[in-house]
Parts: structure tokens; C-alpha cells; sequence
């Protein structure tokens, strides 16, 4: 079903338990999450006449690595990994494309496109304007019974197989949720069988997992957040040496998203997405690295990855 709200944005979380909220959570864990309450509609012709009255932003400019700089970039974050600094590091990068972007006929492209995955269109004037269909759940539930997902390992194409190199670094995830979960006082965790599943052109591996707790959907997100599939492995020395080394400004590119309705709430790890602007879009996409990694793999596997969303732009 294809949804819409449209209030004021303002930062921090609603108070009380309002109808509806939509946030928007920075990849920065600091900052505080953006959340849009107001009227909300879920006709298709109302949400198409809101849609066109969108006016984007000129694009101010971006710092993408090009395909040697990135390269460089993942041969240093594998030298690292050898040296002991941290056993996985998700590094990020950028592409744009000039142009201007038809944003309904866009965001109905990428409905039709990917049905099992998480279409959003978000619109903040003066701040921006995003579109994704990301397949990740952060966090989804509510009344106590919640659920999350350890997704990662790609496969670009059919005739791939799965190395003990996309194994390992999807079992990071799983293992990073089991422990915080059971730190945070869960209980009834239920990880599911690992499990692949496609994700418009691109495979990953899955576990689901199930579990009980009486803390808040924003509590629970701030412990998950930001997991290993979009930082790397320990947290901490990851997210310094992405910090230190990572151009990228990755803005809401690898936070979170996703509506809040009372006390259920269905929050997605922001990927697959774009910054539109009147003139330009600029894609955006990371790959996790590992001691096996390849840089060319990494490479042609962003390229992938921005290709789902690239895809459904008109």
C-alpha cells in the first residue's frame, strides 16, 4: 500500500503517542533523527498532486572517489584488516549524474520495480529530497514483540556462488545482534536459518530474528544502530577509521528511516537511495571489507548496488 504524510520536520522524537511519524536518522548516531507529523493520505492522486509540487534544491556538489581513488581506498582498509585494526570495515563512496529527476513517475518506477522492499520518498525543503528501496530491516514491531535482520554478503550476478568471504562477513551481523540483544535484556530470541534473497539485481544473505522487550522502538534502535553491515567490526574502530578516512559525506545514506504509528514501528537501514536535486542526482553506496576482499569486486559491486535505484529514475 502506498502511503504519504506531509507536516512540519522538526529533530529528537515525537512526544506522546501521536497518529503518525516518519523519521529520518542520519548515518551520524550523534545527531538527532528528523520526523515529519502532520496529515497523512493514501490516495494515489492526492499523493501524486503532493509529489508535484516538490521544488529541489540545486545540487551544492559532492566529493566521489573515482574508480582508482576507491581502489586505493579498499586496498587501505584490507591492509588494515591485516594489520589487526579491525576484522571488517564498510567503506562508502558516491556517483553523480546531471540531470533533472520526474519524481513521481520515479518513485511509482521503483514500486512496480521492487514490491518487497521499503519505497520511500522523502521531501524536507532546504535540507532534502531522498529516494530509496532499501531490503533491510533495522527494527520492526511493537507491544513488546519486535524483529531485525542480519543482511549482507553480494552477489552481482546468477552464476556467482557464496566464498567464505560474503559467509563471514554476514556472520558479523548475525553475532553483533545476538549479543546486543541479549545485553540489552531480550529475551525469546529466534534467529532463523541463513536464508539468500534477491534484491532487484543484487543476492544477500539473510538471518531473521524474533525477539521479546519491553524498551521503546527508539531505545532499541540506538543500540542497533549502526550495526556491522553498515560500519564494520568492532563497531568502535570501524566507525573511527571511517571517520578518519572515508571522504564521503554519507548524510542519510546508511542511518535509518521508516513511519512510527503509536507503539508499532517499521524502521529500514537507508539504503539503495539517492539525493535528488533540480539539477543533478547523486547515488550513493557502500560494500563491506573483509581480508578476502578484492578491490575490483568491491568496485563493480557499488556499481551494483547503485544501479538498483539508478534503475527507476526518470
Amino acid at each position: 500500500m502506498v502511503s504519504g504524510l506531509r507536516g512540519q520536520a522538526r529533530s529528537g522524537y515525537a512526544s506522546g503517542l501521536q497518529a503518525e511519524c516518519f523519521y529520518l536518522q542520519p548515518w551520524d548516531s550523534v545527531s538527532e533523527p528528523l520526523f515529519i507529523s502532520g496529515e497523512s493520505c493514501s490516495n494515489p492522486a492526492e499523493l501524486r498532486e503532493w509529489v508535484t509540487r516538490i521544488r529541489q534544491s540545486p545540487f551544492p556538489g559532492a566529493q566521489c572517489m573515482d574508480h582508482g581513488e576507491f581502489k586505493q581506498f579498499v586496498g587501505m582498509a584490507v591492509d588494515c584488516i591485516s594489520q589487526g585494526e579491525f576484522q571488517k570495515v564498510v567503506t562508502s563512496r558516491c556517483k553523480t549524474e546531471p540531470g533533472s529527476t520526474r519524481l513521481w513517475e520515479s518513485f511509482e518506477e521503483t514500486c512496480r520495480r521492487y514490491p518487497a522492499a521499503f519505497v520511500s520518498l522523502v521531501h524536507i525543503p532546504g535540507i532534502i529530497t531522498w529516494i530509496g528501496a532499501t531490503p533491510e530491516v533495522l527494527l520492526k514491531g511493537g507491544n513488546g514483540s519486535w524483529s531485525t535482520m542480519a543482511l549482507a554478503g553480494t552477489l552481482r550476478t546468477p552464476d556467482q556462488n557464496w566464498t567464505e568471504k560474503e559467509r563471514s562477513e554476514q556472520a558479523i551481523i548475525t553475532q553483533f545482534l545476538n549479543e546486543t540483544l541479549i545485553a540489552s535484556g531480550a529475551t525469546g530470541i529466534s534467529i532463523s536459518a541463513r536464508e539468500t534473497i534477491q534484491a532487484g539485481p543484487v543476492a544477500h544473505l539473510l538471518n531473521l530474528i524474533e525477539f521479546r522487550s519491553e524498551a521503546t522502538w527508539h531505545e532499541l534502535t540506538a543500540k542497533l544502530h549502526p550495526t556491522p553491515a553498515v560500519s564494520g567490526y568492532p563497531i568502535a574502530a570501524a566507525c573511527n577509521w571511517i571517520g578518519n578516512h572515508e571522504k564521503l559525506d554519507r548524510s542519510f545514506f546508511s542511518g535509518w528511516l521508516g513511519p512510527v504509528r503509536g507503539d508499532r514501528a517499521d524502521i529500514f537501514v537507508n539504503l539503495r537511495c539517492a539525493a535528488i536535486y533540480s539539477d543533478a542526482r547523486v547515488y550513493y553506496a557502500g560494500c563491506g571489507i573483509n581480508a578476502q576482499s578484492d578491490a575490483e569486486s568491491e568496485w563493480l559491486e557499488t556499481e551494483a548496488k547503485m544501479q538498483v535505484i539508478g534503475s527507476c529514475l526518470r
